[in-house]
């Protein structure tokens, strides 16, 4: 745990910091995600100290019981919400055993990062917003990372400030600010927060490039982050722009009931069927599955004979045989 305490009385919070909270929508209630560490401790300082009198302020903290601290960090949050007065839900987790024993630590990760959506998601109501303190170098690792896993412009997007969740709304305020200057606003207001030992472990994916690369690319191009800021906004402008046209398509092959028309969907070319159907997938409210060769795919199940029944399998993203295809003449 790094030493300190309250917020230091002769503090003076930074105006752009300030800014970052009091910029967002006009809700009843404000959730802020609270781990416990650094980010989101001075997160949950800036919200109750700029928006405490204006919007009614919760905290919520999610125990995966993975670490060996998971109690003490905890505790920890407990207490720092009622020295804040600020009203903390606390929901504990199992990590499902099979993510454990996977020989990549990918599996762990996500299965912790499912459950803590799943739990954001419920406890979110009309009208409330969440508030998580990812900030500009998270963002460059984000971006990095998924450029290194194949993805498209999409997940080269990065996380975006705000996005429907559950009922209520995702935001993401200090993604304009670096992981130093959260540190330095940190210290310098004399906030006491527990360090993860997890957070320091290179077998995970995102602490190699957090560890190694990042700080290799940044003595190279000190600018890193902010180029990466501006790659991701660029990609975010391109897919905002495909979920356009595929709205468009969408309108000329849509065949009710949930389908798309074969024969519609042949009239488009391989890009324009790849984006209406990555479009149609995620509003649908399913995952993107993973698939190496998408012309392979479409071409079988577009082009089948008719008294074929093509099947998709996508992990349980969408059942099979697949429903959507609306075969000429149905």
């Amino acid at each position: 745990m790094t030493p300190g305490g309250k917020a230091a009385p002769k503090f003076f919070w930074p105006a752009e910091l300030c800014a970052s909270v009091r910029r967002l929508p006009d809700t009843p209630c404000v959730w802020v995600a609270l781990s416990g560490g650094l980010d989101s401790v001075l997160l949950l300082h800036a919200v109750s100290r700029c928006l405490g009198n204006d919007r009614t302020i919760a905290a919520i903290h999610v125990n995966h019981q993975l670490q060996a601290n998971a109690g003490e960090t905890e505790q920890f949050c407990r207490k720092l919400c009622e020295s804040l007065r600020v009203p903390l839900t606390v929901e504990r987790v199992t990590v499902p055993t099979k993510a454990t024993d996977e020989s990549t630590t990918g599996g762990i990760e996500e299965a912790a990062r499912n459950a803590r959506y799943d739990i954001f998601e419920r406890t979110l109501e009309p009208g409330h917003i969440l508030l998580m303190a990812h900030h500009g170098d998270d963002q460059a690792e984000t971006v990095l990372f998924r450029l290194l896993r194949g993805s498209g412009v999409a997940g080269l997007a990065g996380m975006p400030s705000s996005r429907v969740l559950g009922m209520g709304e995702l935001h993401r305020p200090f993604l304009a600010f670096s992981r130093q200057q959260i540190r330095d606003w940190a210290q310098q207001a004399g906030l006491v927060w527990v360090e993860d030992p997890s957070n320091t472990d290179q077998k995970f994916d995102r602490n190699f490039l957090r560890h190694s690369v990042m700080p290799l690319l940044k003595s190279r191009w000190p600018s890193l982050i902010k180029r990466l800021r501006h790659s991701a906004g660029a990609c975010r402008d391109q897919e905002e722009l495909a979920a356009a046209l595929a709205r468009i398509h969408y309108a000329s092959v849509a065949g009710g009931e949930d389908r798309l028309r074969v024969a519609q969907m042949l009239s488009l070319s391989l890009a324009e069927q790849k984006n209406l159907l990555h479009w149609w997938i995620i509003w649908s409210g399913y995952r993107y599955p993973a698939v190496a060769d998408w012309r392979q795919v479409l071409d079988e199940l577009l082009r089948c004979a008719a008294d074929r029944e093509p099947e998709f399998r996508g992990g349980g993203i969408l059942p099979a045989p697949f429903p959507w295809l609306a075969l000429p003449g149905a």
